[in-house]
């Protein structure tokens, strides 16, 4: 079902709520049952007023419905340059810059030069979460024969289910569009963006989508589509606009794109040099806020270091200290997480692990810590405290087995650290954050 005659953004919001739900029935019933992220599951409810996108559908509150919708709402506000609407809520220091949301306006109408490229990326956006409704996995189990055992995340399983043919709003395509949009589950499959953002993932991640050169019109609604999950990510907590698009936000994904397009399309940098281009990306944004100058190509030490801070997602020099001091007091610690950091998942020799959910540990620590309080000096101690705990745990979360010997039959290990959400939202990591030292990682027992 295409879009009216006319565009997306002379469509009022209403509107555009009523259209995806209208025709995209089997879609949203998918995200109604879908998993929400860990890191908002415990985030406030946003039906005060009952207008939740998710609401005006329902009469019912669902996270990835809501996640969605607004992601879509954000790609209206973008088009129509509702420049006020979109960041209403965020805070001053970080507030997505006027010349920024006119270069997202312009990227967007670029990259989207008619209504039917709107409506491609409108499926994309709707489809790219269905793989966290668990139903979905179990039919594309079946369907494809795959073991229930034979696990899979949620970006592989909506690529399978549309391998299957399994999603409505796909098959509903002509062949070509079909493709590119098929092509974008395939490269989220291969490589998550925000992992690379967060520079939770590690360089021999990018090996798996060298093979994209040439597919223009695919990896554009990619990108698009990425900037939009991630305007919409907080729709959980702020539903009335983008929340998570600050000004950093957009300056990291901005340079995850331009460092992938350099490593697919021109194909002249290694992976190692694109991932780098993310971390110096990182490095100038904070040193633009008075930080030190991380010298990440030079020393393993000060490239460990912007992983971490990527990881934490620091944008301002006050911060990045903090990150720097609980890491260099790390001991012998620093020394085994400075190596482990500093693998690349390219060859037998330089195994890695990626540590799945980290940059969500770090985000709640922080969380915690920015509780109102009249103790500034104590709560920045035991920031420290805490992030010095979470770093000793990263280290051992992203030791190998055997690290004399590569026996591992991946290059790259990923381990879910989700599991350590739980221990930090308890009152005991709270009193003593060393509580961590003690967690049993599921792989060691």
């Amino acid at each position: 079902m295409p879009l009216p005659e006319y565009s997306v953004q002379f469509l009022d919001d209403d509107a555009l709520i009523r259209f995806v739900g209208d025709n995209f029935t089997q879609e949203l019933e998918h995200l109604k049952r879908a998993t929400p992220s860990a890191e908002f599951a415990d985030a406030d409810d946003t039906s005060d007023d009952n207008r939740s996108p998710s609401y005006r559908l329902f009469h019912a509150e669902y996270a990835e419905v809501n996640r969605t919708l607004v992601s879509l709402l954000c790609l209206k506000w973008i088009l129509d340059g509702s420049y006020e609407i979109f960041l209403e809520a965020q805070p001053l220091p970080s507030r997505l810059s006027r010349q920024s949301f006119d270069d997202l306006t312009t990227l967007f109408k670029d990259w989207l030069p008619s209504n039917n490229d709107v409506y491609l990326l409108l499926v994309a956006i709707v489809v790219a979460d269905l793989g966290k409704d668990e139903s979905l996995a179990e039919e594309v189990h079946h369907r494809n024969g795959l073991l229930s055992s034979t696990k899979l995340n949620h970006d592989q399983l909506v690529y399978e289910a549309a391998k299957a043919r399994l999603i409505p709003c796909l098959e509903a395509l002509q062949n070509s569009e079909r493709r590119d949009v098929v092509c974008g589950l395939d490269f989220a499959a291969r490589l998550n963006i925000p992992q690379l953002a967060q520079a939770e993932n590690v360089p021999g991640s990018l090996s798996s989508v060298a093979s994209f050169k040439s597919q223009t019109r695919a990896m554009h609604l990619k990108f698009l589509e990425v900037f939009l999950d991630v305007a919409g990510a907080a729709a959980q907590i702020n539903y009335k606009e983008s929340f998570t698009m600050t000004e950093d936000v957009y300056q990291t994904y901005r340079s995850v794109m331009k460092a992938l397009t350099a490593f697919i399309d021109v194909q002249s940098m290694t992976e190692v040099q694109s991932y780098d281009m993310v971390l110096d990306s990182r490095a100038s944004l904070i040193h633009s806020r008075g930080g030190e100058r991380l010298l990440m190509s030079t020393q393993a030490i000060d490239r460990a270091l912007l992983r971490l801070v990527c990881m934490g997602r620091v944008a301002d020099a006050q911060l990045a200290k903090t990150f720097a001091d609980a890491f260099l007091n790390l001991g012998d610690d620093k020394h085994d997480l400075i190596v482990r950091l500093n693998a690349h998942g390219l060859s037998r020799g330089d195994c890695t692990v990626l540590p799945y959910y980290a940059p969500a540990i770090f985000a709640k620590v922080l969380k915690l810590a920015n509780k109102p309080s009249n103790q500034q000096e104590k709560d920045q101690r035991w920031l420290r405290l805490a992030l010095f705990h979470v770093m000793r745990l990263l280290s051992r979360v992203c030791k190998r087995k055997s690290e004399s010997e590569n026996d591992e039959a991946a290059l790259i290990i990923e381990r879910d650290m989700s599991f350590v959400l739980e221990v930090i939202t308890g009152t005991s990591f709270v009193q003593n954050p060393a509580v961590l030292d003690n967690v049993q990682l599921p792989w060691e027992k």
